[in-house]
């Protein structure tokens, strides 16, 4: 496919990332396992604080158009920047403040009454734009009506309740009395505001919207499945993390390792798995599966650009000498694949050394042959896993052909099977590497007008643009973890 020949078309060129349309799959996996906390949204105060704000501006404010809101909670949300950061001189280091690096500078200045600035984020929604999503997916807030001329997010019953407890926490501070609306805010008032209403004074006795908050993370009785799976996801680190005392300041390769070949469908101590955190265990056992198969694959992807950048290459000849420096490394190229496959079972040790390899090496073996080699190893794991749900399956089947699902490489794996396996990599390449991204740039250019090719294909060579690397998603295990930690479950 060498795509259409443009006579004229204005586009952004921008960096642009995932290049082969396939790491969202990952993250689709893990909405649905920890709905409503997402890599940016990590601190369960926040929720209370902003159904306050937005209370608050519903319950008092004359104007209320969308352009009136925005002003109104940057400088709420300015306040509250520098409360915390006020707070965190006493009580430590508090992390996940939004807008914090302005914050400080200007705190750090020790003036004794600090002005407002409104340009501690970009966005005109300040932090309530990170946030207002999952707020509403843990049903605080609802969307906006414009047939009903409501521009701004709405209050639920449930979000009235939490903004209430917050309002009536800070009630008696002499911030809330005389100060949340002036822009110019004496530094012991914010202080005072802070020990009482900061993000890390959720666990005293005076937090009455630490209640609301804890039922909105871990009902008792969850309103559905979703909040069901977000319950059992944060309960499951608990019970990991007493497990194995190590996990609570472990790196997220630790994590990685702990759910993807201990506690795991094909793991070493799946019978230590409660019964009722096994689906969200081996939810997130795929989730780790899908994580690696992507990262094989864009080390594939990014070693085969680096590969184009030597010379102008047509295809055939690409392949050619990519199969030359692999047989220059001793990987056997004529070795049926079924053999190899199914042959292929990685410790997990030398999973990581391989993993760190990718990036510290420059060979083929270490960017191609061995990534395909621990694909082929988390396809024999998911075969042992005989006893998996039909969520769990569907998580195999997310992505399809046109993102690349693990059950559509099964079954081009499968398909393969009788072909050595210099032709099966020859196959990979032009369908998974080649035409995989140049589907997937054009796609971006038609929906969003941004021109992201790395490569172009023209009377049929291969014309590089730019090169890439492999990375993993943010996994949100930190994420959830904080926020048990705010709510003293950690």
């Amino acid at each position: 496919m060498e795509g259409p020949y443009w006579t004229y078309y204005k586009a952004r060129t921008v960096a642009g990332e995932d290049h082969l349309g396939i790491k969202y799959v990952a993250i689709n996996i893990a909405d649905i396992l920890q709905n409503g906390i997402s890599s940016i949204t990590p601190r369960a105060r926040y929720w209370s604080f902003f159904a306050w704000v937005l209370y608050d501006f519903i319950e008092n404010e004359k104007d209320r158009s969308r352009t009136a809101f925005l002003k109104f909670i940057k400088l709420r949300e300015w306040h509250y920047i520098l409360a915390n950061l006020a707070d965190a001189e006493n009580e430590g280091p508090s992390t996940g403040i939004i807008g914090s690096t302005k914050g400080e500078r200007v705190w750090n200045n020790g003036q004794e009454t600090i002005d407002y600035h409104d340009d501690y984020l970009r966005n005109p929604a300040g932090g309530y734009a990170t946030y207002a999503n999952v707020m509403k997916l843990l049903g605080l807030t609802k969307g906006s009506d414009q047939d009903l001329g409501v521009e701004i997010d709405r209050l639920t019953e449930w979000g009235k309740k939490t903004a209430e407890a917050f309002r009536d926490t800070i009630a008696k501070t002499e911030y809330y009395k005389e100060y949340r609306n002036q822009k110019s805010v004496p530094r012991r008032v914010l202080k005072a505001y802070g020990r009482v209403g900061g993000l890390n004074r959720l666990k005293v006795n005076t937090a009455k919207d630490f209640l609301y908050l804890k039922d909105s993370f871990l009902p008792d009785r969850p309103k559905n499945e979703i909040a069901g799976y977000r319950k059992q996801s944060l309960e499951y680190y608990t019970f990991l993390m007493n497990e194995d005392e190590s996990l609570r300041n472990a790196s997220l390769m630790k994590w990685q390792q702990t759910m993807f070949d201990h506690y795991s469908p094909w793991g070493d101590r799946k019978h230590k798995i409660p019964s009722e955190y096994r689906t969200v265990a081996y939810g997130w056992s795929i989730y780790h599966a899908r994580q690696i198969f992507t990262y094989s694959l864009e080390s594939i992807w990014a070693c085969v650009l680096d590969q184009m950048h030597r010379k102008v290459y047509g295809e055939s000849d690409l392949y050619r000498d990519i199969m030359k420096e692999l047989e220059r490394s001793e990987v056997d190229l004529n070795t049926q694949l079924k053999v190899l496959s199914e042959g292929s079972l990685i410790e997990q040790k030398d999973r990581q050394e391989m993993i760190r390899e990718i990036t510290r090496k420059d060979h083929m073996a270490a960017r191609i042959h061995r990534p395909v080699l621990m694909i082929f190893d988390l396809l024999n794991k998911l075969k042992k896993a005989d006893d998996l749900q039909m969520i769990h399956e569907e998580f195999i089947r997310f992505g399809g052909k046109d993102h690349i699902s693990i059950h559509e490489f099964q079954e081009f794996v499968k398909a393969e099977e009788d072909s050595s396996y210099e032709e099966f990599l020859k196959s990979l390449f032009h369908r998974y590497i080649i035409r995989q991204h140049q589907n997937t740039a054009l796609h971006k250019l038609i929906t969003t007008g941004n021109e992201t090719y790395h490569f172009i294909k023209e009377n049929g060579k291969l014309q590089p643009i730019a090169n890439d690397r492999p990375a993993f998603n943010v996994f949100r295990v930190y994420q959830g973890i904080s926020i048990l930690e705010d709510l003293g479950m950690k």
